[in-house]
């Protein structure tokens, strides 16, 4: 074999090595994101645990009387808590809208606006016949704490005590613990963004 065909040989050697490295190098980046994903991923008996174990937290701080969340997705989390008291616990669900879907947001009879930096929320105006009772604000996911700093103030320029209000999420942010905007009650904190997953979707 003269020195070309030895040049030539490892010359395709090399290649193959490369592109074999390049396939692997893709392989385990795709196989590092999802095992990261799953990291991050709530399934529903962590979701349940988690729950669990605030509402023991719940018990022995907080006796609220009724639950606002301001979203189905805070519903699913509110049903939760209500199940771990033996008592009637009204609920009231908001309608959300996020700011940057297309289209113009729909006005909302009966409920007062909330506006924050990413969401138009609608709470229902019946909530403010309980403005002397004890409030739980209850949702999935706390990024910021803006949004519910924003339904604090709204309640509160409708006759709510600021003193009768707690907030509860599932999962909050070290962003939302530093700002001290976190809810005083919750499981955990994720990543500084939102890219947490819970069974019903992507954490917004």
């Amino acid at each position: 074999m003269d020195i070309n065909s030895v040049m030539n040989w490892l010359n395709w050697l090399f290649g193959v090595i490369g592109v074999f490295g390049v396939v692997l190098s893709i392989h385990y980046e795709q196989k590092s994101k999802k095992l990261e994903r799953l990291k991050k991923t709530l399934t529903w008996t962590e979701l349940q645990a988690g729950t669990n174990d605030v509402c023991k937290d719940l018990k022995r701080k907080y006796q609220f009387d009724l639950i606002l969340t301001p979203n189905l997705r805070g519903g699913i989390i509110a049903e939760l808590v209500a199940d771990h008291f033996d008592r009637h616990i009204p609920i009231f669900v908001g309608q959300i809208f996020w700011k940057e879907l297309a289209g113009e947001i729909p006005t909302i009879p009966q409920h007062f606006m909330c506006v924050t930096g990413k969401w138009v929320i609608y709470i229902p105006e019946s909530i403010v016949a309980f403005k002397d009772r004890k409030l739980l604000i209850v949702d999935d996911f706390a990024m910021s704490g803006d949004t519910v700093l924003g339904i604090k103030e709204k309640l509160a320029a409708r006759g709510f005590d600021l003193n009768n209000i707690k907030t509860f999420s599932l999962i909050t942010t070290p962003i939302a613990v530093k700002s001290n905007k976190a809810p005083e009650f919750y499981w955990k904190k994720s990543a500084d963004d939102d890219s947490f997953y819970f069974p019903w979707g992507k954490a917004r």
